[in-house]
């Protein structure tokens, strides 16, 4: 049977995208997709660095470059103190863990990102940890988590938290500089 015409045409089209699309997005099995690797593109292009624990390296973001130093991972973490009725505590289940981060604005501009957005814990158990928002205690995220201003040639350190799940063990911390869409990602093992 033949087809008309711009039926033809339809089905060489359709055949078409579906070769283009089986060559697309296909990853080897060895290589870690973005999403576990810490959010951005920047894990699948050799942008990668592993690290230990307080060791430092420069990052690439999108708008500048950061000195970056994990000085540790306190786990657990005690949850911050009860502030008038506010009583921060993690779910049922559920650790606090916190990432005590240094950074130095590497670039010649001011620096702004929401580092929570590019950070992860990676944990023998799979989506066994996410960053959370605490407001108040000494790993409170205002002002380093989720609104980091650092000025050209200035220093910051702060902490970041995450709720991971009790049994999980971390093996690493994640960052992607510029909410996970920086080009580099640094790895720092744990434990």
């Amino acid at each position: 049977m033949r087809l008309p015409t711009p039926a033809r045409t339809l089905a060489a089209v359709a055949i078409a995208l579906s070769a283009t699309a089986t060559g697309c997005g296909s990853t080897d099995a060895t290589e870690p997709s973005s999403a576990s690797a810490g959010g951005g593109g920047g894990s699948q292009d050799g942008g990668a660095k592993r690290l230990a624990m307080g060791d430092s390296t420069t990052l690439k973001g999108l708008h500048g470059s950061m000195k970056v130093t994990v000085l540790k991972v306190e786990d657990p973490m005690k949850a911050p103190p009860p502030r008038g009725l506010v009583r921060e505590t993690p779910r049922k289940g559920f650790r606090f863990v916190g990432v005590h981060v240094r950074m130095t604005n590497a670039g010649d501009a001011p620096y702004t990102d929401s580092l929570l957005n590019g950070s992860r814990l990676a944990t023998d158990i799979e989506k066994a940890a996410r960053p959370t928002v605490l407001l108040g205690g000494k790993c409170r995220s205002k002002g380093f988590g989720t609104s980091a201003r650092i000025p050209a040639g200035a220093t910051k350190t702060g902490c970041l938290p995450f709720q991971v799940k009790k049994k999980a063990k971390i093996s690493a911390y994640q960052l992607t500089l510029d909410s996970g869409y920086g080009p580099e990602t640094g790895t720092w093992a744990v434990g």
